[in-house]
């Protein structure tokens, strides 16, 4: 008896993990390895359409071919503006947090969004790309200490497709977190000092980030003449970059890398020099520094050495709020209007002689003036191309001419409500005296992307008139500057991609696929809102949803062309297009492609 029960013990320990594991269901196992708020919600829509609300159009449940465990859901909008919305839960933490979740559309075009949404406002706001592949969409937003959030997928145009939806998730965000970065190598040009007598006929350079250091690898070869210098020859690092001398024990003769006189077969030590450059040192044997008169005619050098650089850290965070979006703009010093209303109010009659002018615009979309009948008064429309708060910041000249102790009021208005205001008392003694004075007011806006929204300048006088105007030449009566100030994309990490272009811009990769035929489509592309047009047979235009500042670097290929029978070609390219072509004997009237960009943004 006693073996019996030992042996139904043996047995019930070997089963009972499994017997544990059998118990879990879809629901259970939809929900490991990610702190998810929406755990107990219905994520995966293994519950079916528990938890989840929509407020038009068609919502189901799908359950082939899977995304995650055993069913989706399936969303139809019949209507713009139409939502599906999951459970509201509690997530209240600092730093950013994320809704994402998967999607696809097996036919047609989408221009569903997904959003964190608190019930009242847009915290984030995502294009989910189309896609009949099932495809991963996150966006970010600043977590919140109170309240609730809720998933939230809304439909944008008047018939969108079914869209098929699956794994949601409601937690911190996932892409913020810190490594150590190592990059790829890439060129420079060294500046080489001291040589005194001719120059040099090789000057290349290679160098990477590795933490908190920089590693370069150089090759100099002196032209035709002997070097006459009596100084050490210094060698530059890239450009923009300071040596952080507080991480190396000691600057006089410090060692950081090896050099090598491929000519005279012997070597040396490169030593600090200044923040920005090193030289060498013992290159011949009783010789110190290695100095421009020992850089005989031909001679060749290579370089190999590490540097910690300035505002580099060994780990090297990621930055989740990289992309820009700003504008800014004028009404000229040629526009003047006025108003003796005693309350805030709009000012109703524009000046057809206003110039209005964009100084800068980043990400931003079509800024316009504000106008009535035609005419511009002083306020910008936009349509936002992110959800979130907005700084807005304006300075404008203005004067109340009456009797002295009268006010000239100003309001920045956002449609909804005055996010900034300022007031200023008219000092003259006399009436009628010209004494503007400039009022700058900043203020933040929350808007909401896609929707159309004019900020302007509400006025008013305590009494009398109150002019906004600006009588110095070459001067703007009205200068805006607006941006983004809770940008929630998709992390960058830090230093990742460099180029000297634009005073070291980050550079910029995107990827089109797309079909050329009679009815040309795109097809996954990592640049939302790109389109494509059959301009004429074989010859279709692209343009990129997000235009590039400066032309790109392009290359296309034709993806389903059999060995070398097709050639592709790209017959132009421009900020905001490109056209490739297929050609075989002649051009091609249809095939598929592909186009990867790169450039500064």
């Amino acid at each position: 008896m006693k073996f019996l029960i030992h042996w139904l013990l043996v047995v019930f320990t070997v089963l009972n993990p499994m017997l544990a594991n059998a118990a879990l269901t879809d629901y259970d196992r939809q929900e490991f390895g990610f702190f998810n708020a929406l755990k107990d919600k219905n994520a995966g829509f293994e519950s079916g359409k528990s938890n989840w609300t929509a407020s038009g159009g068609s919502f189901t449940i799908g359950t082939s071919p899977i995304i995650e465990g055993k069913q989706y859901g399936i969303f139809d909008a019949s209507s713009a503006s139409q939502t599906l919305t999951s459970a509201a839960v509690t997530l209240h933490r600092t730093g950013t947090c994320e809704v994402s979740g998967f999607f696809r559309v097996p036919s047609g075009t989408s221009t569903y969004l997904l959003q964190a949404y608190d019930g009242t406002n847009i915290l984030g706001s995502e294009t989910i790309v189309n896609s009949t592949t099932a495809i991963e969409h996150v966006t970010e937003y600043p977590c919140q200490t109170s309240g609730t959030v809720a998933a939230r997928v809304i439909s944008a145009a008047s018939n969108e497709p079914a869209i098929e939806h699956d794994g949601f998730k409601i937690g911190v965000a996932r892409n913020v977190g810190a490594f150590n970065n190592t990059t790829e190598f890439r060129g420079y040009n060294p500046i080489v000092s001291n040589l005194g007598s001719g120059s040099t006929a090789t000057n290349s350079g290679w160098w990477r980030q590795v933490g908190d250091s920089m590693q370069v690898i150089m090759k100099v070869t002196k032209d035709g003449t002997n070097g006459t210098g009596s100084s050490a020859v210094t060698f530059s690092i890239p450009s923009g970059y300071s040596i952080n001398t507080s991480k190396l024990p000691a600057t006089s003769n410090q060692a950081l890398g090896v050099a090598m006189d491929a000519t005279g077969g012997t070597t040396g030590s490169v030593i600090y020099n200044s923040a920005t450059t090193v030289s060498m040192y013992s290159m011949v044997a009783s010789v110190g520094d290695f100095t421009g008169a020992a850089f005989s005619a031909n001679k060749q050098i290579s370089l190999n050495f590490t540097v910690p650089i300035v505002g580099w850290s060994a780990s090297s965070a990621l930055s989740p709020n990289a992309q820009g979006l700003s504008w800014s703009g004028t009404h000229g010093q040629d526009c003047a209007w006025t108003t003796t209303s005693t309350s805030l109010a709009a000012i109703g009659t524009g000046d057809a002689s206003c110039t209005f002018t964009q100084l800068s615009n980043r990400n931003f979309g079509t800024v316009t003036s504000a106008t009535a009948s035609s005419n511009n008064i002083p306020g910008i429309v936009f349509t936002p191309v992110l959800s979130g708060k907005y700084f807005v910041c304006v300075t404008a000249h203005a004067y109340n001419a009456s009797a002295v102790g009268n006010f000239a009021g100003l309001a920045i208005h956002d449609g909804t409500s005055t996010i900034a205001s300022a007031s200023r008392r008219n000092g003259n003694a006399s009436s009628g005296t010209n004494d503007e004075i400039p009022f700058t007011m900043c203020g933040i806006a929350t808007l909401t992307a896609g929707t159309s929204r004019t900020i302007q300048l509400y006025a008013n006088a305590s009494a009398g008139t109150t002019t906004l105007s600006n009588g110095a030449s070459g001067t703007a009566n009205v200068t805006w500057n607006i941006f983004n100030v809770d940008q929630a994309v998709s992390a960058l990490i830090a230093n990742s991609v460099f180029t000297k272009a634009a005073a070291g811009a980050p550079q910029r990769i995107s990827s089109y696929a797309f079909t050329c035929s009679s009815s040309a489509s795109m097809g996954n592309n990592n640049d939302p809102g790109t389109t494509i047009g059959n301009i004429s047979s074989g010859s279709c235009t692209i343009t990129f949803g997000d235009p590039w500042s400066n032309t790109p670097q392009c290359t296309f290929n034709i993806t389903n062309a059999a060995g070398n029978a097709w050639t592709s070609h790209i017959n132009s390219i421009t900020t905001t297009t490109i056209n490739p072509m297929g050609y075989s004997g002649g051009y091609l009237t249809t095939y598929q492609g592909s186009v990867i960009c790169m450039g500064a943004d």
